[in-house]
């Protein structure tokens, strides 16, 4: 202990220089933040899987075809032809992205100027002209008359659930027993 306490600052510069000199080695060896940060490889961009839809309604030819699942319904729509001149394509969202086994239905549009659509006359093409109704609802239609007879008033295609109540309300005015 007497060593120390007679050489005590020379032992603190060689402590202070041995410190120093530790410190900037290692500084000097440490990586540093640029060094550490490597680019990252480039991402794949997804590509998109081929979805199979069914197009049907008014379109020029009707049928399934194969897309991209990046496509929407107006290019389904375009695949099958394009709309036919009685298209209501303002019934649709021409912007939905297409999903496998997806159907795409262009509802026709109600003849101008004629009166109102008689249930128990009309052809499943003059049903789907109606708003909400589809092909497979104007089906459910013409086969209920077919087997039961016409219906007596409009209110049955609701009260037999041939459509839905939000349907019926859409139509009520549009059509006639």
């Amino acid at each position: 202990m007497g060593f120390i306490r007679r050489h005590w600052r020379p032992v603190l510069t060689l402590l202070l220089a041995l410190v120093t000199t530790g410190a900037g080695a290692y500084a000097l060896g440490r990586p540093t933040l640029t060094r550490l940060i490597r680019p990252l490889p480039e991402l794949a961009t997804p590509v998109p899987r081929p979805v199979k839809v069914y197009v049907s309604g008014a379109v020029a030819r009707p049928g399934v075809y194969e897309l991209s699942g990046a496509d929407r319904v107006e290019d389904a729509i375009r695949a099958a032809g394009g709309p036919t001149p009685e298209a209501d394509l303002e019934r649709i969202n021409l912007a939905v992205r297409l999903r496998d086994e997806m159907q795409v239905h262009v509802p026709r549009r109600a003849p101008a100027g004629q009166g109102r659509v008689s249930i128990n006359t009309a052809t499943a093409a003059e049903l789907e002209a109606l708003p909400g109704i589809g092909p497979v609802t104007a089906a459910r239609i013409v086969e209920h008359r077919t087997k039961n007879g016409p219906f007596s008033r409009i209110e049955e295609l609701r009260d037999l659930r041939l459509v839905s109540a939000a349907t019926f309300e859409r139509i009520k005015d549009l059509i006639e027993p």
